[in-house]
C-alpha cells in the first residue's frame, strides 16, 4: 500500500509586538524552517500571532514566513 505523506510545520503563539524578543525568536524559528524547507509541505500558524492585533505584526508574520509553501494562519485562542 502506497502512503502519500505530507509534512506540516505547526507553530503557535508568536506574540509578535508584545513579549520582548518575540520577533527575533520568530525570525530564528523561520531560519530553522528554511533549513528544512525541502521536507515541509505547509506551515500552520495558530494562537496569538500578535499581542495587540497591530496590522504591522501580521505583515511581519506574512513577509517572514515566505518559505515557498502554503501558510495557513488561524489567529486567536
Amino acid at each position: 500500500m502506497d502512503v502519500d505523506s505530507r509534512v506540516v510545520a505547526h507553530i503557535s503563539d508568536l506574540h509578535l509586538g508584545g513579549i520582548a524578543g518575540s520577533r527575533s525568536r520568530f525570525e530564528a524559528l523561520v531560519a530553522y524552517l528554511r533549513e528544512c524547507v525541502t521536507g515541509i509541505d505547509a506551515v500552520v500558524v495558530t494562537g496569538d500571532i500578535s499581542d495587540h492585533g497591530d496590522a504591522e505584526d501580521y505583515r511581519v508574520m506574512i513577509e517572514t514566513l515566505d518559505l515557498g509553501v502554503p501558510v495557513v494562519a488561524v489567529p486567536g485562542n
